[in-house]
């Protein structure tokens, strides 16, 4: 699992540090971390990676997070916040709800999605759906659907 400290050292010119007790953290790292698993290891490695004074973004719903080191958030000093939907935003003088500039962005182009769907299925091979997003590191899978 280290080796994530480092390749996120080696892309924000940061220093991994291992303390005697506990995991590694950064010296230094990313400004800010979208926190999108909520997973208790991918929190815990977000707080550990944040540049100090940096802010960690938790996207989604964590409802209980054990074994979570929590401590960084006043060792480093981090701003934790939380998005549970969207909200507005403005650009180029206008204000739209952030569905809406996603929506937008896709529909025109500028942002392209298709290469996400990575499996469609019959809904007879449920199960072979399943086991594809079971096995999401040996498949490729990133989003499937089912063909009607």
């Amino acid at each position: 699992m280290d080796d994530i400290y480092h390749a996120v050292a080696g892309l924000t010119d940061a220093q991994v540090v291992k303390p005697m007790i506990g995991g590694c953290y950064l010296n230094g790292g990313p400004d800010m971390v979208l926190e999108c698993v909520g997973s208790p290891p991918t929190l815990d490695d977000s707080l550990r990676m944040t540049k100090s004074g940096g802010t960690v973004v938790l996207i989604g719903l964590v409802s209980f997070a054990p074994r979570v080191d929590w401590t960084p958030i006043w060792f480093k000093e981090l701003t934790v916040t939380g998005s549970l939907c969207s909200s507005s935003d403005s650009y180029q003088g206008r204000t739209m709800k952030t569905f809406e500039w996603a929506r937008d962005l896709i529909a025109g182009g500028t942002v392209r999605v298709d290469h996400l769907l990575t499996h469609a299925w019959r809904l007879d091979e449920y199960e072979s759906m399943i086991d594809t997003a079971l096995s999401k590191g040996k498949t490729g899978s990133i989003k499937q659907t089912f063909r009607f």
